[in-house]
């Protein structure tokens, strides 16, 4: 089962829509051990979706969350002993889910961080950035919510109402010009290239583009991270340049990553692409791969796209991740500065998500149910240490 079906059986389980196929089909997905990663995820995005909305959640105290599963469950001592076994199966899942929703409880009180500053406001990243036109104008995009952007010989640049950029075909007067789009710390932004490309940066990234694609090839150039959805032209390849290295594309769906100017990161979610080191033969990466091109030298490996493309959908996801790999996102996102008062600290492994949008004392508290690490936030700085 993938994880858009197990979503969907969630969705409408919980709804109380699903079906009674469904309802079984459900019910067999969570007595298997390899879902249950999932299963927490979707309960906690449930939780934070109540909070976003301004719900209270019952599922705070243990006994009321272990009879609310039971419940939901439609398991009972009175059904046929078939259902009573499904719920000795089920029992170490509802452990799992009460662990989750515990941690959850804790991390919502404020006596894990250490906080010296309590008035200084650390905001989540928003879609913000800035464009810089071929003829050096720089435009603030956060002041401009919708509506017409810029002209830059012929080609219109307009602002959607759903905060993407999006550049216009028009007859392109003179040489084409090149445009930059910046993201700064606690930044994102989403864009349309002239040839239909989507792409989605992250925070502390430059775009370099032209501002139309007149000719066979589709060149654009990358520091920083940004997810691309390639439109597909069969005779005009798209490549993507970081850090010396090329990404070359037809059509497709994928992830560069190059913050590291000596290393450069490739993860194909869909379709087909090239890798290509300094001078070195290509690689063609299959959905699934990861390309690491560090000093020159490719290596190919097999990953989640999912924890890959996290940051897209809007979480951080940490899988066996030391906290010296996590820690740069959390900076680059909320704008913060981290220090390490205790160098050990720096391998501390983790595992789970959170969403981007959380507070940061939330993000820390939570990294802090490790019991491995502390933290003491003062202003914008985080100091790292071990209990």
């Amino acid at each position: 089962m993938d994880k858009k079906r197990l979503k969907l059986l969630f969705e409408k389980y919980f709804a109380k829509s699903a079906t009674e196929e469904e309802r079984t089909e459900f019910f067999k997905a969570i007595q298997e051990d390899q879902y249950a990663e999932w299963l927490k995820m979707m309960l906690e995005d449930q939780y934070l979706q109540n909070e976003m909305e301004g719900q209270d959640s019952p599922l705070y105290d243990q006994e009321v969350l272990f009879q609310a599963i039971k419940d939901r469950l439609e398991i009972g001592d009175d059904r046929p002993r078939r259902q009573t076994m499904i719920l000795k199966k089920v029992i170490p899942i509802a452990a799992m889910l009460l662990f989750v929703f515990s941690l959850t409880y804790f991390f919502r009180n404020d006596a894990l961080v250490t906080v010296d500053d309590l008035q200084t406001e650390i905001r989540p990243g928003r879609e913000a950035g800035y464009l810089t036109l071929g003829d050096g104008r720089k435009i603030l995009l956060d002041s401009i919510s919708q509506g017409l952007v810029a002209v830059d010989r012929g080609v219109s640049i307009e602002r959607e109402t759903d905060g993407e950029l999006l550049y216009r075909s028009g007859v392109q007067k003179g040489a084409v010009a090149y445009h930059t789009l910046e993201t700064s710390q606690g930044q994102f932004f989403r864009i349309v290239l002239p040839d239909g490309t989507r792409v989605w940066m992250n925070a502390s990234s430059t775009l370099v583009y032209p501002s139309a694609f007149p000719g066979k090839d589709r060149k654009v150039e990358l520091a920083g991270e940004a997810y691309f959805e390639v439109a597909h032209q069969e005779d005009r390849p798209f490549t993507v340049l970081v850090n010396g290295h090329e990404v070359v594309v037809l059509g497709t769906k994928f992830n560069v990553r190059g913050y590291d100017r000596d290393e450069s990161q490739t993860t194909l979610v869909e379709g087909k692409v090239q890798v290509k080191g300094d001078g070195r033969k290509a690689v063609v990466l299959t959905p699934g791969q990861q390309a690491l091109i560090s000093k020159g030298i490719v290596n190919v490996t097999q990953v989640n796209t999912d924890d890959i493309i996290a940051w897209k959908n809007g979480y951080f996801m940490f899988d066996n991740q030391p906290l010296m790999n996590v820690l740069p996102e959390i900076s680059r996102w909320y704008g913060v500065h981290i220090v390490y008062e205790n160098e050990e600290a720096k391998q501390v492994a983790l595992y789970g998500s959170i969403s981007r949008h959380s507070d940061i004392r939330q993000v820390l508290k939570k990294i802090e149910m490790t019991k491995e690490v502390s933290f003491r936030l003062s202003g914008r700085t985080i100091y790292v240490n071990k209990p």
